[in-house]
């Protein structure tokens, strides 16, 4: 088991609490090795050790969500057809295929908002009167 908080005082048995800790104090003071496994619902309540499982779960969960550059790379990967699909046929034969469009498109509008690409400024451009319009067909008589 990996130290952590090594910053704060956390004794060993408390350092071996906060790495068995899952939610369930006795169960992690049971397996850290405490007499009284009853003893877990205190430790939780001392704030270093308290601190060291906060730390530990966001340690934990920092891996497990796609950061905004993961996001990007997969969004730009699919909008370019670089991610293939295995799918199976009716005659349950496996081939191998691009995204669809649709899910190109997808991808690419996502990674467009993420851009920031969408957004409306109502400074950027004044709008445009149209005073006089007619179509003329390119052999017709003018």
């Amino acid at each position: 088991m990996e130290n952590r908080n090594d910053g704060k005082k956390l004794t060993a048995m408390q350092r071996r609490f906060v790495d068995f800790y899952e939610g369930n104090a006795t169960d992690a003071a049971r397996q850290a090795g405490y007499s009284d496994p009853a003893y877990g619902r205190q430790l939780i309540t001392n704030p270093n050790v308290h601190d060291a499982i906060q730390e530990r779960v966001v340690e934990e969960r920092s891996g497990l969500i796609a950061s905004r550059k993961e996001r990007q790379e997969l969004w730009t990967a699919i909008a370019r057809g670089e991610i293939l699909i295995e799918t199976v046929t009716n005659d349950g034969e496996v081939v191998t295929l691009p995204v669809s469009i649709k899910d190109r498109l997808t991808a690419s509008a996502l990674l467009g908002k993420s851009e920031g690409d969408f957004v409306m400024r109502k400074d950027a451009e004044k709008p445009i009167t149209i005073v006089n319009y007619r179509m003329i067909a390119p052999d017709s008589d003018r």
